[in-house]
């Protein structure tokens, strides 16, 4: 719910969400919002296409800054494990992809606009320990540079990440 509500498909019965300490998040345009969010959801959407389509999603983006943006981030290391590379097709809502492998492209999907926010839904619950690893060191990496949200049940992740947590009973 906390998820839905910071990118306005839900808004709030009462109180505020302030951006900035400023502006009210309902007074803030829903266009500009989420273009400067970045969101992994659990079960991340998946097209019937190729890793590449579905990491790029529809935007115009120069493939050397695609190549510049995978090593950079080190999803590299993982995606040119896929069986064709980038050009894996990913089969019908990820049918030929694990539920981790999803969520790292969902991951790749996300950052690769550099949000300011990060919003995290149990963005890491169906991966291995070694890509878990991974992403939180990357995580770790990108805290400096934008607001990360992780919304977790295994607080184990949040261990060194996390500035503040929050318990929701």
């Amino acid at each position: 719910t906390l998820g839905d509500i910071l990118q306005k498909h839900y808004f709030l019965e009462s109180g505020k969400i302030l951006v900035n300490g400023r502006l009210s998040l309902e007074e803030v345009k829903t266009s500009f919002w989420r273009k400067r969010l970045g969101v992994v959801e659990q079960i991340p959407s998946v097209l019937n296409g190729t890793l590449i389509d579905n990491i790029v999603f529809g935007r115009q983006i120069h493939p050397e800054d695609l190549e510049s943006f995978f090593k950079e981030y080190d999803f590299d290391k993982y995606f040119s494990q896929f069986p064709a590379g980038y050009a894996t097709p990913l089969g019908e809502e990820g049918i030929n992809i694990s539920g981790g492998q999803r969520q790292l492209m969902a991951f790749a999907r996300a950052l690769i606009d550099k949000p300011q926010v990060l919003i995290l839904d149990e963005a890491t619950s169906a991966m291995d320990k070694v890509t878990e690893a991974f992403l939180l060191n990357l995580l770790e990496d990108l805290k400096p540079k934008m607001l990360i949200i992780f919304i977790t049940h295994r607080e184990y992740s949040l261990r060194g990440l996390a500035d503040k947590v929050y318990r929701f009973n």
